[in-house]
């Protein structure tokens, strides 16, 4: 692997731009700031001391995984992480303050859930779509999301 400032390429403009190693992992990690579940390209922008403006568009990449997967990566994740014996799982549905109700109430907008509880912390979500998570009123991306319930049942302030 060859280090240092490329070569030319005759017929290009050879303009170019570093991008920094944000994590120190001898990596760049560049993040969608687009709304979960848009249309289109993603985009990162953000100002660079070399060159300005910088906006970065790349193709989504639509994974197969639907929204059973997604759940289960979910439910996964809580258990991986925070391994809790006395951890509940319970179906219901609930209002956007987040509060139970009857399927069938006027305040009900059809939004089925998943609540965990533990120690008397309670957290609900629903899975939107394939990165588009409802977190306690919220709508998060997937990883969001993870961090936020886990972090909820550990009763740590988001």
């Amino acid at each position: 692997m060859a280090y240092g400032e490329p070569k030319d390429v005759e017929g290009q403009c050879n303009a170019r731009m570093s991008i920094a190693d944000n994590y120190g992992d001898n990596h760049t990690t560049i993040v969608c700031q687009l709304p979960p579940g848009h249309e289109g390209l993603h985009c990162e922008k953000y100002n660079a001391s070399s060159a300005g403006q910088v906006t970065i568009t790349w193709e989504r990449h639509d994974e197969s995984y639907d929204i059973d997967a997604l759940e289960k990566a979910l439910e996964d994740s809580i258990h991986l992480e925070c391994g809790w014996d006395a951890i509940e799982k319970d179906y219901d549905y609930v209002n956007k303050a987040g509060e139970s109700i009857p399927p069938d109430s006027a305040e009900s907008d059809g939004l089925s859930v998943i609540i965990w509880t533990y120690e008397g912390r309670k957290v609900a979500y629903s899975v939107l779509g394939k990165d588009a998570v409802w977190v306690g009123g919220d709508t998060l991306t997937k990883g969001a999301a993870f961090k936020r319930i886990i972090a909820t049942l550990r009763g740590e302030h988001v």
